[in-house]
């Protein structure tokens, strides 16, 4: 999977499909900001600006897609692999 951008209006574009995520995010007690994706639960991020933290929280979530991508389904017996679209 190619991922191209994260704009201010937080969207993330894979391939040709724009697919757009909600990110929370505060001021951290230490400096810069801390966020998360709303719709994908654990995957969080920090970085020293909002600019920063944007970045960081596409690697993050590229990260989370590829793991679990790559991770096998060890409660399936025989399992299939196929893709699925949705359209936004």
């Amino acid at each position: 999977m190619r991922f191209i951008a994260i704009h201010h209006n937080t969207n993330l574009v894979m391939s040709n499909t724009k697919t757009e995520f909600t990110i929370t995010y505060t001021e951290s007690v230490d400096g810069g900001y801390v966020g998360i994706v709303n719709e994908v639960p654990g995957v969080m991020s920090e970085g020293e600006t909002i600019d920063e933290l944007r970045e960081n929280l596409m690697d993050a979530l590229a990260a989370m897609f590829e793991a679990n991508r790559t991770h096998p389904t060890k409660q399936l017996k025989n399992p299939k692999v196929d893709t699925l679209q949705m359209a936004c």
